[in-house]
């Protein structure tokens, strides 16, 4: 399989700041493409939000990783 054939799909993505903007919007594309996704955010409304937005199996933790 070269690289260009790699697949996503029932892979595992942890994704940080994924209250908003670019998290968000990656780990909807990425549960959208059958990635299973962790995510994490300081901002625990923003993390609520993004996670009943995503289709997949989804594990969602308040963190700073600061």
């Amino acid at each position: 399989m070269t690289k260009s054939q790699r697949t996503i799909s029932g892979r595992t993505a942890v994704i940080t700041g994924a209250g908003s903007g670019i998290g968000r919007s990656l780990a909807q594309r990425l549960s959208a493409h059958g990635c299973a996704v962790a995510i994490a955010d300081v901002d625990e409304r923003g993390l609520k939000e993004t996670e009943a937005s995503l289709f997949r199996p989804t594990l969602a933790r308040v963190l700073d990783v600061a």
